[in-house]
């Protein structure tokens, strides 16, 4: 056997012993988000925990006669599953929704949205009253005819209450404040308690969480059919063969240089988002994702602290851009639409605003006065 022969059968006994040692860690750690089974940081276990404490019988799947509350953390039911669901709830059951895009209540779009902490506002509800929570970027819903409202601004809050029939519908921005990272921040913790055991249901609470497909019917998938056995040396066999063809592949020699990618500008990259939003006709969530983005980007880019209020901000960027202060206004400010022009009009202001800052760099490079 050559060296090079040698070579890769060390480097395939090392890569299965990797391989064994990735495949044996804690199937908790699923890292797939709002995951009831899973400890990583974006996972909901620690939310099951903390349900358990407080002697509440925690379920995955369907609520019955006995279940109290449900948590709905991704809408995945077929449309018996969902009409079933709907139907508990209309015979007065309470649910608390984290998934945008279920169809349980009534369908809220984005209206705004709020970086690291949200305080409750004019909450409509009082155990909420008072409280303040931390979750990275929250996600504002419209409120329009909603029956309670808490974590609010003008028109748009992170919490909205609506009566379905005898029962009531929680829709929450977004699911993030309920992961294991977030959930012992601020008063989050309180929030969960407070929407799914503060229930006028009596000492014995049953909590259904819904996370992954409901199927409705026996019988087991054909994955459920393979051996444990069978998938390791199925895993096994991929490895070996993938190893195998990148070395046969490989090719000793000089390195090959290649042209580094052109790099696009900061606001090409924010109208490209935008424009994927709109061409999904969400005019909306355009709107606010181009908003966002422009926001985050001026920060970075003059170096200004995320709490920089927004009149200083727009004052700051006129200057450095040497342009009017009302464009710059118009690029940061102001209610998301669903207005295909209003967006048009906000992406004009965001080219203008970056146009006008590249200028003033430009000649700050070539040594001019600015």
């Amino acid at each position: 056997m050559n060296r090079r022969g040698a070579l890769f059968w060390v480097a395939f006994g090392l890569l299965l012993l990797v391989v064994t040692g990735l495949t044996s860690t804690d199937r908790n750690e699923t890292g797939r988000p709002l995951d009831p089974t899973s400890t990583d940081g974006l996972g909901t276990r620690a939310l099951v925990e903390l349900l358990e404490r407080f002697d509440t019988e925690v379920t995955f799947g369907l609520p019955t006669e006995d279940t109290t509350a449900v948590l709905l953390l991704t809408d995945q039911l077929g449309e018996a599953e969902r009409v079933d669901l709907a139907a508990w709830v209309d015979d007065g059951g309470w649910a608390v929704v984290t998934d945008l895009a279920s169809d349980l209540g009534p369908e809220r779009g984005l209206a705004a949205n709020r970086r690291d902490t949200l305080s409750s506002g004019t909450c409509t509800i009082p155990s909420l009253a008072g409280l303040t929570l931390v979750g990275g970027t929250f996600l504002l819903l419209d409120d329009a005819g909603a029956a309670d409202t808490c974590f609010d601004q003008p028109l748009a809050a992170y919490l909205v209450v609506d009566d379905v029939g005898a029962g009531r519908v929680v829709q929450l921005g977004t699911g993030v404040p309920l992961t294991n990272q977030y959930l012992g921040e601020a008063d989050n913790a309180v929030l969960v308690t407070e929407l799914l055991l503060n229930l006028p249901d009596g000492d014995d609470r049953s909590v259904a969480v819904i996370y992954e497909p409901v199927v409705s019917g026996g019988g087991q998938s054909l994955l459920d059919l393979v051996t444990s056995s069978a998938r390791w040396t199925a895993a096994q066999l991929a490895v070996a063969f993938s190893l195998y063809a990148f070395w046969r592949a490989r090719r000793f020699g000089r390195p090959v240089t290649e042209p580094s990618p052109v790099k696009l500008p900061g606001s090409l990259l924010v109208r490209a988002t935008g424009e994927l939003s709109r061409r999904a006709h969400g005019h909306g969530a355009a709107h606010a994702t181009v908003r966002a983005e422009h926001d985050r980007r001026l920060r970075e880019r003059l170096k200004l602290p995320p709490e920089l209020p927004g009149p200083a901000l727009i004052d700051t960027v006129a200057t450095s851009a040497e342009i009017d202060p009302a464009t710059v206004a118009r690029s940061l400010e102001g209610r998301p639409t669903a207005d295909k022009d209003e967006l048009l009009a906000l992406v004009a202001a965001v080219d203008s605003v970056t146009a006008g800052l590249d200028r003033v760099e430009e000649r700050q490079r070539q040594g001019e006065p600015t």
